[in-house]
C-alpha cells in the first residue's frame, strides 16, 4: 500500500512546495493577554477593534502577496 501511495505521488502534478504566508502583528495596549491587561472584562468593542486589526493586517500582507503564487496553488 505504501508503494502505491509514493507511485501516485510521483505522478501528480501538485505544487512540490506550499507558499506560506505570515502575518505578524501586535496588540499593542490592547493585548488578549492577561499578563498585560489589569483584569477588567473586555468590551465587545475592544474585542471587535482588535479583531478588525487583525484582519485589516491580514489583508496588507495578502495584497503584498504575489498573485501568482496563490493561483498555482487553487
Amino acid at each position: 500500500a505504501a508503494r502505491a501511495v509514493e507511485e501516485r505521488f510521483e505522478r501528480t502534478t501538485l505544487p512540490r512546495t506550499v507558499p506560506q504566508l505570515v502575518v505578524r502583528g501586535s496588540g499593542g495596549a490592547d493585548s488578549l493577554e492577561l499578563g498585560f491587561r489589569g483584569g477588567s472584562e473586555w468590551s465587545r468593542r475592544a474585542k471587535r477593534a482588535l479583531i478588525a486589526r487583525g484582519w485589516s493586517a491580514a489583508d496588507d500582507e495578502l495584497r503584498a502577496w504575489d498573485a501568482s503564487l496563490l493561483e498555482q496553488a487553487s
